[in-house]
């Protein structure tokens, strides 16, 4: 099982990348 510090790292990744593809 992923640590909590790990997921949230992840989740933060894939959040950033959503985020950009919007202002694009």
């Amino acid at each position: 099982m992923l640590s909590d510090k790990m997921g949230k790292a992840l989740n933060a990744q894939i959040n950033a990348e959503l985020y950009s593809s919007y202002l694009y």
